[in-house]
This record gives structure tokens, sequence and C-alpha cells, in this order.
């Protein structure tokens, strides 16, 4: 009759008749969760779900209930995409929405961007959870706090998420300073992604470089950096970033349209830390050990965290 009904509003297992079929229909609630309706312009995930570099993204509306059924955020996205690179090829697509306006959600503090784990290869849904968790209690800087959600996408169950804060640079995350921010700046009414190219941008050859040729840099260009060690076949695709002496490939993910001069600065920096890992005694041609430049309990951790698959 396409009216609304209640009648499924207990969990269990009811019986349908239609004709001369039945059906059995299991209602299931997750208890002491909160869950998360999303709704895209569109009216689906097809769009988004096929882009294969998550170049697509929609804007749409989220209701976000904690568990006790409170409203946590009920307004409109900025916008709504894939994100992730082997796990985006499960058949449960991982996600990352932008919020209007930057929200406290769950008490992981103010932040427009998140994201919304699939643990699609862990039937157990906790490994990611136990690795933050763990982070969190050794009280490792910059780890991201995460809530389980349940998902809803224009009113189709997409299974249980992991609700997480998005690596990146500001206030309630990454606490070091905006270079991207402050080249913006110096720059004004140019949008940097315009810039020419500059440097090697179709391999990843060893001691190589690429960046934007912009303008004008800052006063100050020693930070901050969010850099990401990549796989060689992705490294073409990134805007900026440079390749170790030894084909270490590695993106700079903020600034994302870096300068030749960062990029210059930052890549020095990698390769002195390279040299001394690879230097007698842990040491590089300038006399620095390895301990130098790297912040050793943080390495400890995420090293094992990666023996461990977590």
């Amino acid at each position: 009759s396409n009216n609304l009904t209640d009648a499924f509003a207990a969990p269990g297992t009811y019986t349908l008749t239609c004709g001369s079929k039945t059906y059995a229909l299991t209602v299931m609630q997750s208890a002491h969760i909160p869950a998360l309706f999303l709704g895209t312009a569109s009216g689906n995930m097809a769009n988004i779900d096929r882009s294969p570099d998550h170049s697509v993204s929609e804007v749409g509306e989220m209701l976000l209930l904690e568990a006790n059924g409170s409203v946590a955020y009920d307004s409109t996205l900025a916008e709504v995409k894939g994100r992730g690179n082997t796990t985006w090829n499960g058949a449960k697509k991982p996600y990352q929405i932008k919020l209007d306006e930057k929200t406290d959600l769950f008490g992981m503090g103010k932040a427009k961007t998140w994201v919304l784990l699939a643990n699609y290869y862990d039937p157990s849904l906790l490994r990611n959870k136990i690795a933050l968790e763990l982070a969190n209690q050794l009280a490792l800087a910059y780890t991201s706090q995460s809530v389980y959600v349940d998902v809803y996408a224009n009113h189709q169950y997409l299974g249980n998420y992991l609700l997480c804060e998005k690596v990146q640079i500001g206030k309630n995350r990454v606490e070091i300073a905006d270079l991207e921010a402050e080249t913006e700046n110096a720059n004004p009414g140019l949008d940097l992604s315009t810039c020419a190219r500059g440097g090697a941008t179709t391999g990843a050859q060893a001691g190589s470089a690429k960046w934007y040729d912009i303008p004008n840099d800052p006063d100050d260009i020693t930070g901050g950096y969010l850099l990401e060690f990549e796989y060689n076949y992705r490294y073409p695709s990134e805007q900026s970033g440079f390749v170790t002496d030894r084909g270490v490939p590695v993106i700079i993910d903020s600034p994302k349209y870096a300068s030749e001069a960062q990029v210059a600065y930052i890549q020095n920096e990698v390769q002195e830390l390279e040299d001394a890992i690879f230097g007698e005694n842990g040491c590089n041609a300038q006399g620095n050990h390895y301990s130098d430049y790297i912040d050793m309990d943080s390495l400890i951790y995420r090293c094992w965290c990666k023996q461990q698959g977590l």
C-alpha cells in the first residue's frame, strides 16, 4: 500500500506472505551504536562507487544519531566521495564526507572532513579500532580517534563503519604549521592547481621530484609538511612529491600544490634521514643519527602495526 508501518520496529524474524510465496525477513538492530544516515543529490551512490580515482563527488545531507537517539548532526554535506586504494576494490566501499561547517562529532574535535572506514577485509571489524585505541592509550601524537557507526545511504543499509578523524593539518588534528594556507596567502586570488608543473611528473625515477611553478613562496618554508610513503605505480597520479635516492616515492599531501623550493627543502630532509638509516652506525654524511629526524616511539609502534597487518 506504500504506507509507512512500524510492524518491523522490533528485532526478530518475520514471515511475509505474498500470493503463494512465503519469505523470512530478519530484522537486526545494533545495540549501543550510533547511526549515520546519508542522502546524496542523485539519490544513490552509483556514480561515486564507480569512480576509480575518487574524482566523482556529490553534495548531500546527513543525519547522525548517537546511540541514545539524540541528534549529533543534522544538516547538509558539502561533499561525499570515495577514499582508499586497495580497500576501494572491496564490495563495501569506504567514503570521505565533508560537512558544511566544522563540527565536533562525538568529542573528537571540530573539523569539516571525516572518513568512513569500511573494514571490508576484516571480518572481525576490530583490527583498525584496536590499533587506534592502542595508539591513543600510548598517547602517541596525532592518532586518529574513531567511533563505530551503522551507515545508511539513500535508505539502504551499507553496514557497520568506523567514523574516523581524517589525517590532516589543522586544529584538533595534526597541529603543525599550515604551509598550504600560507602559500595560498602569499599568492592571493591564484588557483595553485592551475600553475604549470615542473620536474618528473610521469614516473618514479630515483632522485627525481615534481612540483608546481608557484610565483611566491612564504618567508618560511620549513614547515609544516604532511608526507606519505607511496607505491611506485600510484606515485605518478599524485600532484607533488619526490623519490629518494634509493627509489622510495614520497607524496606531499600538504601542501598539495608545492613549489619547487618547498619540494627541494623537504626532499633534502628526508634524504638525510634515509642516508642515516643506511649509513654506518646509523649516521649520515652530516654526522646526524637517524633518531635525530624521527619520533622513535611513534616509528616503532607504526612498524609493529604494519607487521601485524593493522
